[in-house]
């Protein structure tokens, strides 16, 4: 059995919550049971007005430029580490619906300043593939410092920092000697906001914790690892 009445209504319940909290009007919605020999999905589309006269994007534009997070990192959302099994137990990402409320506040204002260059929330392998995707997206490379991410729990390691997927996390880009006026502008709405690094003119992404290499990722994997990946 893939789902159940239980479950499905627990998801709807979820959305409606979330939504609830974020101020989001929900105007419509439908089930289909056409689609029985697969896993059951949910599709959500939230419509609004898109400010195009200078949209924010995720590829990294300078070098130099220093990363912001926005949000606490925890311990949930690790199903990447237990797939790769270096975790024992797998810890769903927790639905946070205050802190996502807070994160979506303190990033606008940040907005509001003018001078947020690149953005991207954090999903799948969390602040690694962030990072990862911005700098390559942009041709250029990054440098993490992983003490300096925020966290909601001591009883964490470096690896659960780097690629877990807590939710209600965002990464912003701003030149340097704008970082007061854009952490300021966060933290004025009660957003939890640091610096953990920077935007390098190099090919690859290097993330440490405390001195210590924990990943050195390349934009463009070697030969070797491409032939790895597809055996």
């Amino acid at each position: 059995i893939m789902t159940s009445k239980d479950r499905i209504n627990l998801m709807l319940k979820g959305m409606a919550d979330m939504c609830e909290s974020m101020g989001v009007f929900v105007v419509g919605g439908g089930f289909s049971t056409s689609f029985s020999d697969i896993v059951p999905a949910v599709v959500v589309s939230v419509i609004g007005k898109q400010v195009t006269e200078k949209p924010l994007t995720k590829p990294a534009k300078s070098p130099g430029d220093k990363i912001i997070i926005i949000g606490a990192t925890g311990t949930d959302g690790n199903d990447t580490l237990y797939r790769a099994g270096l975790v024992p137990v797998m810890k769903p990402a927790i639905a946070m619906f205050t802190e996502e409320k807070t994160t979506m506040e303190a990033t606008l204002a940040a907005f509001t300043t003018g001078k947020i260059k690149a953005c991207s929330d954090l999903g799948a392998a969390g602040i690694g593939a962030a990072v990862c995707e911005s700098a390559r997206f942009g041709g250029l490379g990054a440098k993490v410092e992983l003490d300096k991410v925020p966290v909601n729990t001591n009883d964490i390691t470096p690896e659960e920092v780097f690629i877990c997927e807590t939710q209600a996390r965002m990464l912003l880009q701003v030149e340097p000697q704008n970082v007061d006026e854009v952490l300021a502008a966060a933290r004025s709405k009660n957003g939890i906001a640091a610096v953990i690094g920077e935007i390098t003119d190099q090919d690859y992404n290097v993330f440490t914790y405390k001195g210590e290499v924990v990943a050195n990722i390349p934009n463009k994997p070697s030969p070797e690892t491409l032939e790895k990946l597809m055996d």
